[in-house]
Parts: structure tokens; C-alpha cells; sequence
């Protein structure tokens, strides 16, 4: 069934398509990394998935049938070059792309939503004097170490004294 469709693609638009597909992931990328303080879980989601939508959703390109372009690209360059009426058709398909998007990032939001609440995350310790007396050994010092090292066994007469954190 597929066969047929890929034969007649020339080389230039795969390659046109692989730079905006790897530009895409690129963004998609960063934008994650710029989301992840966003605590509600399902608005951090939709916001991710729609502009995922947004930027991989095509159309078919306005003058050369059968050939497929990112329809953010269609709007920016339509709107650019011919005015904001032919600009209106790429802006509704992106439209759609954004909301189609929108709602399959529900789903992974739902799922991340009902995990957390299944298994909510432990509370971390406070920094501070509780903590140093609670746990000597987090802070990489072991009084063990300083003992020996005081008695010179470990670094020798030279850094008699001297305590070293442990490394390991």
C-alpha cells in the first residue's frame, strides 16, 4: 500500500523535510527543558504538545500539488510576503495542529497525573544543622578519617592534622 508513495519524491525535499524535522526535535527540546517548571502537569503538557502540533503539522504548498510543507511555514512566508488574507489558511491549519496536539497531550498528562498521586515523591531532607547532625557522612567527612589522620596514619607526618574529605 505504501509502496508507491516515497518513489517519486525527489532528493531536495527529503532533505528539506530531514532539516526541518531535526530543527523541530531541536526546538521541541529546548522548549521541554523550558517547561519543566511549570507544576501544574496536564497545563505543562498541553503547552508541549501543542506547539509540537504547531510545528509538524503540513499542507499541501499553494502552487505546487502534491507537494507537502510545514504549514507554520506556509503561514510566516504567506504572511510575509502576500499580506495576512493568505496568510489565514497556514494560521488555521497550525490552529489545528495546536489544538490536535493539545489533546493528545492529555493523554501523557493524565498518566503522569494519576502516577504521582499513586506514588507521591518522599519529601527530601532539610539542609542545615538537622541534616549535618542526622547524616556526618553526606557532606563527605568521617570521623573515622579524621581520627587516623590525626594519628598520622593515613597521609603521613607531613599532613599531620589535616583532615581531608573522603572522595568515595
Amino acid at each position: 500500500m505504501l509502496a508507491g508513495i516515497f518513489e517519486n519524491i525527489a532528493p531536495e525535499y527529503e532533505m528539506a523535510w530531514s532539516i526541518y524535522l531535526a530543527c523541530a526535535v531541536f526546538v521541541f527540546l529546548v522548549a521541554w527543558r523550558w517547561t519543566r517548571w511549570i507544576r501544574p502537569i496536564l497545563l505543562k503538557h498541553l503547552i508541549r504538545f501543542a506547539g509540537l502540533g504547531a510545528m509538524l503539522i503540513p499542507m499541501p504548498h499553494t502552487t505546487v500539488d502534491g507537494l507537502w510543507v510545514p504549514a507554520i511555514g506556509i503561514a510566516v512566508v504567506s504572511g510575509i510576503i502576500e499580506g495576512a488574507e493568505v496568510a489565514q489558511r497556514g494560521l488555521r491549519v497550525v490552529g489545528f495542529g495546536a489544538v490536535f496536539g493539545a489533546a493528545f497531550g492529555l493523554i501523557p498528562g493524565i498518566i503522569e497525573t494519576l502516577f504521582r498521586r499513586k506514588y507521591p515523591e518522599k519529601p527530601k531532607p532539610k539542609k542545615g544543622a538537622q541534616a549535618t547532625e542526622a547524616a556526618p557522612e553526606q557532606n563527605g567527612f568521617d570521623e573515622s578519617h579524621a581520627a587516623a589522620d590525626q594519628e598520622g596514619s593515613i597521609s603521613g607526618d607531613a599532613n599531620k592534622g589535616k583532615v581531608e574529605p573522603r572522595l568515595a
